[in-house]
């Protein structure tokens, strides 16, 4: 190896560095370059020398590099810029592109490639967003401009909703086609909404917040309802269904009621008495007429009921011969019968509900009247199998045996005794 004047080299063992050191007073090292111009100036041929500087790790890992185009890569093996750095950067000044640090508030601003970028007030950035903006959607209007701001178009009618149809989003009227259901042109205040199959509308029950009303939009109570109420199961005021034959005992305002055992007491009767005016049979009638019709009677599951019908019956004055003192109309006779309106819920204890046949003889005292006519009663008896309302009617039918002209009076008052039907009703 021959040395070259004013240079010296150095010999590093295990690894060996070449190094090229001026004799000159500043001590610059130069490599490719007898001139150089710091301390330590590298000079290549780009179209003959390889990558004139690189720094690796042990293994091959590039830390740093200056290719033949003069790009500076940190940890970037192929920088694509002037600087490329593959990773994070910290830094404690300034950002200073084009040497303008930017004041407070300024936002960075790009101006495109090759130029660089610059600090700008966010409001003049602002009107620039527009451009950016994608529009799609026929509901979404403008572009985000000050002068043309983004919103929503507006609808056909008040009330419209906007809605996603599964592509996109509509403005639509509510309806069965929204899935949204419109609220009925009659909606008040407070009511509660039920879907009608067309629209969104009242039901009869109201709520203030304080008390629900049914049937009523003033309801006085937690539950106020204008109507009457059923319902299959049981009855249970604090959660107590009570036991069978307990009553409902109240215990004032704003406590529940209890259910209580009655004591056991005696059975009571219950005894009604119907009395009828005089009315007469008509000849040879093959109707009943109606002389006592009792009304609604109410009736309960348990209950004893005994019928006693009676009174007086006599031919009319009318009737044949001629003189008028003496009358006789033979066998004829007079049909009785007692009879429920329906028979449902009665059990008869007593034969049936058929009719007696009442006789009376001959006789009498003066012109047009009849001294007497024959007594006659009825008894019926009967349990009651489930809760009845009933009339009990008491009917006859005039049977004329002797004389076509004769016809049945059934008599009542003072003198000859009333037409009388006692209900009794033993509970």
């Amino acid at each position: 190896m021959r040395a070259h004047t004013n240079w010296r080299f150095i010999i590093n063992v295990p690894a060996i560095v070449l190094m090229l050191l001026s004799d000159s007073i500043a001590q610059k090292v130069g490599i490719g370059t007898t001139s150089p111009l710091g301390q330590l100036h590298i000079e290549f041929n780009p179209s003959q020398t390889p990558i004139p500087f690189i720094i690796t790790q042990v293994g091959g890992n590039i830390l740093f590099i200056v290719d033949t185009t003069g790009k500076v890569g940190i940890k970037n093996p192929f920088p694509a810029e002037a600087l490329d750095v593959s990773g994070n950067i910290t830094f404690s000044g300034a950002l200073m592109p084009g040497g303008d640090p930017g004041t407070t508030g300024q936002v960075l601003l790009s101006q495109g490639p090759n130029t660089p970028p610059q600090w700008s007030d966010v409001s003049a950035v602002g009107d620039d967003w527009g451009n950016q903006v994608a529009q799609t959607q026929p509901p979404i209007i403008g572009d985000g401009t000050t002068s043309n701001p983004i919103g929503i178009q507006p609808g056909t009618n008040a009330g419209d909703i906007l809605v996603w149809d599964g592509t996109q989003w509509q403005v639509q009227a509510p309806g069965t086609s929204s899935g949204i259901p419109p609220i009925c042109s009659g909606a008040a205040i407070n009511f509660v909404q039920k879907w009608t199959g067309t629209d969104l509308c009242n039901t009869i029950i109201y709520e203030d917040g304080v008390n629900v009303g049914i049937g009523t939009a003033t309801p006085a109570q937690k539950l106020d309802v204008a109507g009457n109420i059923q319902f299959s199961g049981a009855l249970m005021p604090g959660g107590n269904a009570g036991n069978p034959g307990d009553v409902l005992i109240s215990q004032g305002a704003n406590t529940p009621p209890i259910w209580k055992a009655l004591p056991s007491v005696a059975s009571r009767e219950i005894i009604y008495v119907f009395e009828a005016p005089n009315i007469v049979c008509a000849t040879n009638t093959s109707a009943f007429t109606q002389i006592i019709n009792t009304g609604n009677i109410t009736l309960l599951a348990g209950d004893s009921v005994v019928l006693i019908a009676m009174g007086q019956i006599q031919p009319s004055t009318s009737c044949s011969p001629p003189d008028n003192f003496y009358q006789d109309c033979g066998a004829a006779c007079a049909h009785i019968r007692v009879v429920p309106d329906s028979y449902t819920g009665l059990t008869d204890l007593g034969g049936g509900y058929t009719y007696e046949c009442v006789h009376w003889s001959t006789g009498g005292l003066g012109p047009n009247h009849v001294d007497r006519g024959d007594n006659w009663s009825i008894i019926r008896a009967f349990t009651v199998t489930s809760n009845v309302t009933r009339q009990f009617i008491v009917e006859a039918q005039y049977d004329s045996y002797w004389d076509a002209g004769c016809y049945a009076k059934f008599l009542s008052g003072a003198y000859y005794g009333g037409t009388t039907l006692i209900v009794k009703i033993i509970r």
